[in-house]
């Protein structure tokens, strides 16, 4: 008889939750209504604050992001380089740094920057040591693109073009660290 009490507990608890909508969610805690709010059970208000505040971080970090791909994507370059600058500051993870990261040694070198992007690349390598061997063919054509950049003598390609990595603004890393 002990076990319904609990087990009808449960179900109470499951059905009027499910009345609890997300708006009443947002509501509780003295936050302004959300489509996207997130209940979290159990934690104190200082706690879902905390929640709140981190995943609106996140989301900023991740909004330059996507702003400076446009801006990449449409030529502007030191715009874009800039929001991954600000997305770099707003890390607060290694996962979070690697996107930016990676995605300025990029720019870097598609703006003729082949020193600062060593610099980002070998920040990317500090962040995960395994990507040493992934991007050691990569690092010598940026030390050529300097070279010749330093004496202007250029090379036939550029370092992207002649090594046939992608961009990294797919999932792939999303989960690289």
């Amino acid at each position: 008889m002990r076990h319904f009490g609990i087990i009808a507990l449960f179900c109470a608890v499951v059905f009027f939750g499910s009345f609890f909508d997300k708006a009443h969610a947002a509501n509780s805690v003295g936050q302004k209504k959300s489509e996207d709010s997130i209940l979290v059970v159990g934690a104190t208000s200082e706690q879902q604050k905390a929640f709140e505040m981190s995943r609106q971080k996140i989301h900023e970090q991740w909004e330059h992001i996507r702003v400076a791909g446009k801006l990449e994507d449409a030529g502007n370059y030191k715009a874009a380089i800039e929001e991954y600058k600000i997305a770099l500051k707003l890390a607060k993870t290694k996962g979070d740094t690697a996107v930016p990261l990676a995605s300025l040694f990029e720019v870097y070198e598609k703006n003729g920057d082949y020193r600062l992007s060593l610099e980002a690349i070998d920040q990317l390598i500090l962040l995960k040591p395994s990507l040493a061997t992934k991007y050691a063919e990569r690092k010598r054509n940026l030390l050529q693109q300097l070279q010749a950049s330093e004496s202007d003598q250029p090379l036939s390609a550029p370092a992207s073009q002649r090594t046939g990595d992608s961009h990294p603004k797919g999932d792939r890393w999303v989960g690289a660290l």
